[in-house]
């Protein structure tokens, strides 16, 4: 069954109590650093179920510096990055350094993935994970390690055995062979590196766990972009690295990355429903310029140019579809919006903002769904504070969305915004936040009850989020916001979190 809306508020007050800063958060998760671990609650909608799941894994503190992929993975500030999760079944969430392996004491293996002990007593995994059985970078004071088909154990120095979720404390066979990291990481003759998009499907029998060739190191990141089937990192001399599906995109393939070099930062999004064909890279380069690649071809890579100058030096760029329909969208450094691709009619009117700072992207929520497969709703907030709106033509929910903007239009003190949908089961749910000059929050949001679910909504079944509204107008001295899970979290300038008690439907 689902959690009800008080459990989930109570997770929420168990995560922010004792957490000195929030690292990251949305509208499905949110991330934040305690004095000895890093703490993430994610909503997760599975099986038609919306349930809320806790994932804690303990960092060094004073190294962590960023937290992506709601809080599954994490950047240090020397640049090497690691990953937490049970969803790595192509190989996205191996972003550890080759040199890591190599330091390795113990390195066993099992089909589709390895595992490696290191000399600190930790753990570092490798390839198929469909059933956590690599979700082991949480694991401190081993001793030994041993995995098998679907579950890995670990033995502390203590005496005590551990495992991932599959394990059931099933006999362990500690004295199992291990592997060099030569042999390990050593393809045969003739099989080519991990790039076909499941175990299934690899030709010429099982595939090896991966490769990590000497000229690829996961260290001096400034950057990570995780994706459904690969993550890219973004390293401090403009140039990347990647793993998983995207072997086939690595930068010395030149097919596809042709002369990608001082990246400032970089984006995928995938445009359609397909596995791949259809994914755009974007990389925005220190001198403003936009790079636009799409691996596989098709029509996208008629569409988008693969090299975009604007006017003026881009700061920001979004990337997705609007009414289905594939787009850029360039902020420049003049506070005009530049377009590229095929956009829709209703993003023709991004063009003509201007004295735009900052571009935000918006998804609604229906019965606990997201309400698009991406984002249904562009802000653009102004050098003078207003907020500009713009949203889907088409789609059940757009009357919601611009009852909401009509609540912020007048605004012209706002520096920050932030919202989406509340993911929890009505009709219809959409909500932004806005913080004021003055520390001060306005709020603005709506619902509809489920009798609309599944239809246009009407303009009179709209019900204003007043009781959150009003609880926080009465908070003062913030200096930043987050929406998530139909919560606002507010952080005041002496530090001190934040947690709204009303609900936000």
């Amino acid at each position: 069954m689902s959690k009800s809306y008080e459990t989930v508020a109570g997770e929420l007050k168990n995560l922010l109590s004792g957490a000195t800063e929030v690292l990251s958060g949305d509208m499905m998760h949110l991330a934040v650093r305690r004095p000895d671990r890093v703490s993430v609650l994610r909503y997760t909608p599975f099986g038609g179920h919306r349930e809320t799941t806790a994932a804690d894994y303990i960092q060094d503190m004073s190294a962590l510096e960023r937290v992506y992929a709601c809080g599954s993975m994490t950047l240090r500030k020397d640049g090497t990055a690691r990953a937490f999760g049970d969803d790595d079944l192509y190989g996205q969430l191996q972003i550890a350094d080759a040199s890591l392996w190599r330091q390795a004491v113990k390195i066993v293996q099992d089909r589709f993935k390895l595992l490696g002990l290191l000399p600190d007593g930790t753990a570092i995994a490798y390839g198929y994970g469909r059933y956590g059985q690599t979700s082991v970078f949480h694991w401190r004071d081993l001793a030994d390690i041993a995995c098998d088909d679907e579950w890995a154990a670990g033995k502390l120095r203590s005496g005590q055995v551990i495992g991932t979720h599959e394990w059931h404390e099933c006999p362990v066979d500690w004295d199992a062979e291990a592997v060099t990291f030569e042999d390990a990481f050593a393809w045969p003759e003739g099989r080519e590196p991990w790039s076909c998009p499941h175990p299934d499907n690899y030709p010429g029998g099982e595939p090896h766990p991966g490769d990590l060739p000497e000229d690829i190191r996961w260290s001096d990141l400034r950057q990570l972009v995780p994706g459904d089937h690969f993550t890219v990192g973004v390293r401090r001399d403009g140039t990347l690295v990647s793993t998983g599906v995207s072997n086939l995109i690595i930068p010395h393939e030149e097919r596809f990355l042709p002369d990608w070099r001082d990246i400032r930062s970089f984006a995928t999004v995938r445009l359609d429903q397909s596995f791949l064909e259809n994914t755009l890279l974007v990389g925005l380069t220190h001198d403003g310029q936009v790079r636009v690649c799409a691996p596989w071809g098709g029509d996208l890579a008629a569409r988008f140019p693969a090299h975009i100058r604007c006017p003026s030096p881009v700061v920001q760029v979004l990337s997705g579809p609007m009414d289905e329909r594939p787009y850029l969208a360039m902020l420049g450094l003049d506070g005009q919006v530049y377009l590229e691709g095929d956009p829709c009619p209703a993003m023709q009117e991004i063009a003509r903002w201007q004295g735009i700072r900052e571009l935000t992207a918006l998804s609604g929520m229906e019965y606990g769904w997201q309400e698009w497969e991406w984002e249904s709703v562009i802000l653009g907030l102004g050098f003078d504070g207003r907020v500009r709106a713009l949203c889907r033509d088409t789609g059940h929910m757009t009357e919601l969305y611009r009852y909401v903007f009509r609540e912020l239009a007048h605004r012209t003190d706002i520096v920050q915004l932030c919202g989406g949908g509340d993911p929890f089961p009505w009709s219809g749910s959409f909500a932004v936040a806005g913080l004021r000059r003055d520390g001060t929050v306005a709020f603005a949001g709506g619902h509809c009850n489920t009798a609309h679910w599944g239809e246009d909504i009407p303009v009179g079944a709209i019900i204003p989020e007043e009781r959150l509204r009003l609880e926080v107008s009465q908070w003062r001295d913030i200096r930043r916001l987050w929406y998530t899970m139909g919560h606002l979290v507010g952080q005041r300038t002496d530090g001190t979190l934040l947690l709204s008690r009303e609900k936000s439907h």
